[in-house]
């Protein structure tokens, strides 16, 4: 007979995502990158790449910037034209997940934007972009050239932390 592993569980949350600056806990695993995204503007570079493992707090930390700087909100897949960001003119831009990046082209016109314009730009990514993946070595280079803040996956601590302040939100019952 053969072994059965009990299987795991999921834990259905049925909350709306608080993606502000009071609801991000701080922890040893996130402390450098929050502390990089509260320096803003005050960074040494305009455009820094934040990398980290799935559920870490990247996108809740790019919401915290993108709130912060009042930056254009972009996702890797849909990137905005050059044709949108010289109409809107925006000062800073925030990039979730240019590992799922539709179309080279557009994030390499957009970098030459931010630069040309001096806009901020903060993109997130779960690693660092390699040559194998990205095709285009322009736009490789320019994101071996940004600064990267590294975030790590949240410890048990951290997850305790969650789950309390979700149950104390009453966002978590015991139906």
């Amino acid at each position: 007979m053969a072994e059965v592993k009990p299987a795991q569980l999921p834990l259905e949350l049925p909350l709306e995502p608080r993606l502000g600056r009071a609801d991000f806990l701080a922890a040893p695993s996130n402390e450098a990158a929050l502390a990089m995204v509260e320096r803003w503007p005050d960074w040494h570079d305009r455009i820094l790449l934040l990398i980290g493992p799935p559920g870490s707090g990247k996108s809740h930390l790019l919401a915290i910037f993108a709130d912060r700087a009042s930056a254009l909100r972009a996702d890797g897949a849909r990137l905005p034209s050059l044709h949108a960001l010289n109409a809107g003119a925006p000062a800073a831009i925030a990039i979730d997940d240019i590992d799922r990046l539709g179309d080279e082209t557009a994030l390499f016109h957009l970098l030459n934007f931010a630069v040309e314009h001096r806009v901020f730009v903060l993109m997130t990514a779960k690693k660092q972009p390699t040559a194998a993946e990205v095709r285009l070595p322009d736009l490789l280079s320019r994101l071996r050239r940004a600064p990267v803040v590294e975030i790590g996956a949240p410890d048990d601590d951290l997850m305790l932390a969650v789950l309390d302040k979700l149950e104390a939100s009453g966002s978590v019952t015991d139906d």
